[in-house]
């Protein structure tokens, strides 16, 4: 990371957006620079300009993240925490104890001591699970609590899940498009009966 990258104020009271995930949510991406002056990236106590690649991920790229928050309509200012990891499983992030649900419920749970309420999870992730012939939804399920521990307002903060399962690989040279792991997918499209869960393509 870049520590001389200009910090910001943390705005008072507003809300906070997570990005996690694995590499496709972290800074593993190609780009195009936008424009931000309003929303910031949450890191160790501090905001700072929300710029590629965001701190909190992993990866020295570009992350989705700036993107996303360029595309906000709300004139209110944001805080976007990033915790992705490159590579990793969704069982990596529903074990017990695991270090990435502790990572990230450790700073939610620090930002909430300071008046800023989770608002949503954006959740990119599924390559590493590819065919892996896994209860997705369950291992899901144990993540997201594991998320949300302590938190006061967890019953009302939305996810919004993506249906990744494979990107970039073909079957063979002459395949136009990637295989796509339709089981995978089949259990996150799942997750959007629950309650404030919103799955995308």
């Amino acid at each position: 990371y870049n520590f001389d990258r200009q910090k910001a104020p943390c705005p008072k009271s507003a809300n906070v957006i997570l990005v996690t995930g694995q590499s496709n949510a972290a800074n593993h991406l190609k780009s195009i620079k936008y424009e931000n002056n309003n929303h910031v990236n949450y890191f160790y106590g501090s905001c700072y300009v929300l710029e590629n690649p965001v701190f909190g991920a992993t990866g020295s790229e570009a992350s989705v993240t700036p993107a996303i928050a360029s595309k906000l309509t709300s004139k209110a200012p944001y805080i976007f925490l990033t915790t992705a990891w490159g590579g990793t499983s969704i069982k990596d992030w529903s074990r017990k104890s695991s270090d990435l649900t502790e990572y990230t419920n450790m700073d939610l749970k620090e930002l909430a001591e300071h008046g800023h309420d989770l608002s949503a999870v954006i959740w990119i992730q599924g390559e590493s699970d590819f065919d892996g012939n896994i209860d997705y939804v369950s291992h899901f399920n144990q993540t997201k609590s594991q998320i949300l521990k302590g938190l006061k307002n967890k019953d009302e903060v939305k996810f919004i899940v993506t249906q990744t399962s494979r990107c970039g690989t073909m079957a063979t040279v002459s395949d136009i498009l990637p295989k796509r792991d339709e089981d995978l997918n089949a259990q996150q499209l799942q997750l959007g009966n629950d309650k404030n869960t919103f799955v995308t393509e």
